[in-house]
């Protein structure tokens, strides 16, 4: 995702990517990609189907992926952000 955006000057980071998710957009930053699972499957017998489900994925190059889902976008966002606090 590049930053040159005017939606990056005028809202918060997290607040831009949460409205990006809720868009039905997947958002990929180098080997991590985090998507809104309600956009790409739907369960059967979901008791709640509006709730959210966010997915991280993380794929490193030794062999070993990380997945994680949340039902809290903040707690999504701290965790894929943890993953670019070098940058």
């Amino acid at each position: 995702m590049k930053n040159n955006n005017w939606e990056t000057e005028i809202l918060p980071q997290a607040d831009y990517y949460k409205k990006v998710l809720l868009d039905g957009c997947l958002i990929k930053k180098h080997d991590v990609e985090m998507c809104d699972l309600r956009y790409f499957y739907r369960r059967k017998y979901d008791p709640n189907p509006h709730r959210p489900r966010i997915q991280i994925y993380k794929k490193n190059r030794g062999g070993k992926e990380i997945l994680e889902q949340y039902h809290n976008f903040d707690d999504a966002f701290s965790r894929f952000s943890s993953f670019f606090k070098k940058d």
